[in-house]
């Protein structure tokens, strides 16, 4: 089974309109995964089970605050939704009182007993809350985790990271006894991952805290007896070195992209770069944090699996988001390698390099090195297609480099003479597209009358 991102392109290209575009530009590029049955049918069935709790869900309307702390914490999915929101608020308030609460969401509130840490009195309480992630959802907020989230068209399908964090971090008290193979498989170590990039210290610190319990709780004797754990070992342990050669308890978000993707692929055995991966990764004691691991052997395919370049561009499209990423980013010939392969790959790979460039374009000191160093508005002047949906991804590429470039009167001249080369790719890619069509509906003619002048049957009727 398969987690998509996006729907994937099949057969030629194929004109799409402009409001189409939109959607597919907004979706971004797939991430596929692949799964055991085991894993699917476990996620199938949780999927159907949420699907009739939505149905059969009514609206309440809560007075959020005079609730008492039990009625918000059933009533709070740890979600970026508006009304997730509201009840966080609510909560910050309140953050001595919720010291008696377990667990959180519908029906898992438990009382507190008397004890001195009565939210996770044993690891039994501590073991449940690891259990109430979704890995799909888990591993999606990683991957697209932004500050703009809020702003997303469904953000109640992302986790809030300021809740679950220091959830986290006092469930692996290291008084408590927890299965750190739960961490694993329901997708908590994706959040950590993609926690040790934010700017919020406070969370910052909050994730290398619990990074440090995990790996503190893998090495435990009762760990040891699951097959993957070494792998999983090798891989944190390696990351944690590289983190500590860096002088902060900071990396960017390209590298926590790149993390949360690796450990997807770490995890499932059956994924097609799982050998690939796991041969690169046990061959480093030490992760360099500084620049993009293997970027240059993944993108070239050397051993003849494309999936590789399409698994590192998903890496590049998701994880450059800002200045400092687009920095480590150019300490490999990247823009280089996506301009030089456009044209030998398929559609679908097409639009996630244009998809990736334009990110960058967005950013005004990269347009600039774009422009300069490697004259990409003359390449995006050599791009013909008849895809609807990258012609709209071409003009938008366009539109940032010339927003966000330092213009003169040779530029200007430059960028006028780009558009206009542009439209003329447009029409003559229109044009073709119609001479294609007419000379199939003219094949098909040909062919069904030698087909009807060929029937034996049409003969003896004859």
């Amino acid at each position: 089974m398969k987690r998509k991102l996006e729907p994937e392109d099949e057969g030629g290209e194929v004109s799409k309109s402009p409001k189409v575009a939109q959607e597919e530009e907004d979706e971004g590029p797939v991430v596929e995964v692949s799964k055991s049955p085991k894993v699917a049918q476990e996620e199938e069935d949780e999927g159907l089970v949420m699907e009739v709790a939505e149905e059969s869900a009514v609206p309440v309307e809560i007075d959020y605050e005079n609730a008492s702390l039990t009625t918000l914490l059933e009533n709070y999915g740890a979600s970026l939704s508006t009304r997730d929101e509201r009840i966080f608020e609510m909560l910050k308030l309140r953050k001595k009182e919720m010291e008696c609460l377990a667990l959180f969401g519908p029906k898992r509130v438990e009382t507190a007993s008397k004890v001195s840490n009565p939210l996770f009195a044993h690891s039994g309480k501590a073991n449940s809350i690891l259990m109430s992630l979704n890995p799909s959802r888990a591993f999606t907020t990683a991957m697209h985790y932004d500050v703009n989230m809020r702003n997303a068209p469904n953000p109640a399908g992302f986790y809030d990271l300021r809740f679950l964090l220091p959830v986290l971090c006092h469930t692996l008290d290291e008084k408590n006894v927890c299965d750190a193979i739960k961490i694993v498989q329901n997708g908590w170590i994706y959040l950590i991952m993609r926690g040790l990039s934010l700017k919020n210290a406070a969370l910052r610190k909050a994730s290398f805290l619990a990074y440090k319990r995990v790996l503190f709780n893998l090495q435990q004797p009762k760990c040891a007896k699951h097959m993957d754990v070494k792998i999983w070992l090798h891989f944190l342990l390696a990351v944690k070195r590289g983190i500590g050669q860096l002088g902060e308890c900071k990396i960017s978000n390209l590298l926590s992209t790149w993390l949360v993707a690796a450990w997807e692929v770490v995890r499932q055995p059956s994924n097609p770069m799982f050998n690939r991966l796991t041969k690169f990764l046990l061959a480093k004691p030490i992760l360099e944090m500084s620049i993009l691991p293997e970027f240059i052997p993944f993108f070239n395919a050397s051993d003849g699996n494309k999936e590789s370049r399409e698994w590192v561009l998903n890496v590049l499209y998701w994880g450059l988001k800002t200045s400092e990423d687009w920095k480590i980013a150019q300490k490999l010939p990247t823009i280089k390698f996506l301009c030089s392969s456009f044209t030998l790959e398929k559609l679908k790979t097409r639009k996630n390099i244009v998809g990736i460039l334009t990110r960058g374009a967005g950013i005004p000191e990269v347009a600039q090195i774009m422009v300069e160093k490697h004259s990409l508005p003359l390449w995006v002047s050599n791009i013909v297609t008849r895809d609807g949906n990258l012609q709209f991804r071409v003009a938008k590429l366009y539109e940032s480099l010339k927003s966000n470039s330092v213009m003169n009167s040779s530029r200007t001249s430059l960028f006028e003479f780009v558009k206009l080369r542009i439209e003329i790719n447009n029409a003559f890619a229109a044009a073709a597209g119609k001479h294609i069509l007419e000379d199939a509906d003219e094949t098909a003619k040909d062919e069904n009358s030698e087909l009807k002048s060929n029937d034996p049957i049409q003969e003896v009727s004859t």
